[in-house]
């Protein structure tokens, strides 16, 4: 696969994490990007989830309901 970057701006930043050693390549970097980008989204779908309650909590939300 070829991919291609359009921008110069963003060919820089990819060019100096690999100077400054932070990246072994742009394999490595973009790796490294897409496991960010899938934590984060999954992150993001998990607090979107509302927590489920303990037995106490749904019995405390019942008798409240009853009130």
């Amino acid at each position: 696969m070829t991919i291609e970057i359009r921008k110069p701006e963003l060919e820089q930043l990819l060019r100096e994490e690999i100077v400054r050693g932070h990246f072994q390549s742009v394999d490595d970097l973009l790796t490294e990007a897409i496991q960010a980008l899938r934590e984060k989204n999954s992150h993001s779908t998990r607090l979107a989830t509302p927590p489920r309650k303990n037995l106490a909590q749904f019995l405390l939300g019942i008798a409240f309901c009853r009130v």
